[in-house]
């Protein structure tokens, strides 16, 4: 529940309620921004194919594009490291063994340009392990309709 101060004392690690949890049981942890392991995302466009879907009468096209996040251990220990990421549109490929799990179409995704349930949801989450100083980049390349 808490790290090793001086004196042997225990300091909380964040300001989450950690649930019981029984002895040799495993717990997921959600803690606070950590500013020793940075993260940047950035998104460009593959490709793009107009007319690709026509439906009720309306034509949409569809857009190809890629997902790099770049991860950064500051610290000097390992960093085991879970990243989540929801978007909309449906994965084709991953780097990293990412978990993807793709639902049907979800109206959060695109704000005010939402293009109807021509479109799935999809969730990706990674496992990874930092090392020391080391830089990691994962990515995710995914197709969606658009007007």
């Amino acid at each position: 529940m808490g790290g090793a101060a001086g004196g042997g004392r225990t300091i909380p690690i964040a300001q989450e309620l950690l649930r019981y949890t029984p002895a040799g049981g495993k717990v997921l942890l959600p803690l606070t921004v950590a500013m020793d392991v940075r993260a940047e995302l950035a998104e460009e466009e593959l490709s793009r194919e107009e007319n690709a879907l026509k439906r009720n009468g309306t034509s949409y096209t569809r857009v190809r594009a890629k997902s790099t996040i770049s991860l950064t251990n500051s610290r000097k220990e390992v960093s085991n490291t879970r990243v989540k990421l929801s978007l909309g549109g449906r994965i084709e490929k991953t780097s990293d063994e990412a978990k993807v799990v793709v639902t049907g179409h979800n109206s959060t995704d695109w704000g005010n340009n939402d293009p109807g349930p021509v479109n799935n949801h999809s969730d990706l989450t990674w496992e990874v392990e930092l090392k020391p100083g080391e830089t990691r980049m994962l990515t995710v390349e995914f197709g969606y309709y658009t007007y």
